[in-house]
């Protein structure tokens, strides 16, 4: 389920079964990806993530964030994001730039 808050008084719930999620996956054009970097913190260590936003219903969309194994030469998917804020945040760690002027979401 992906929740969305309202006034955080209420909450609705958008529940999407897998061959659903995996078609609208499927629909996204890679041609028109755009990939928005974000600072993951991992114990000590930090990592460069990328996240793909993906509209999952009308007006709904949820950020799915990897790294790329560089040996392996594939992606891993490390996490589903539902927060806009959290990712703004965690995007704007790349770089000063995107501190005060960002076009990336």
């Amino acid at each position: 389920p992906i929740f969305t808050k309202i006034d955080n008084n209420r909450r609705k719930t958008l529940s999407i079964r897998k061959p659903e999620f995996v078609n609208d996956l499927q629909s996204t054009k890679m041609d028109e990806l755009h990939l928005i970097p974000i600072l993951m913190f991992r114990k000590d260590k930090f990592e460069i993530h990328h996240v793909m936003i993906v509209e999952i219903d009308k007006g709904i969309n949820i950020g799915i964030s990897f790294i790329y194994n560089e040996l392996d030469r594939i992606a891993i998917v490390t996490g589903i994001h539902i927060n806009k804020l959290l990712l703004y945040r965690q995007h704007q760690y790349i770089s000063l730039q995107h501190m005060t002027e960002c076009k990336c979401f």
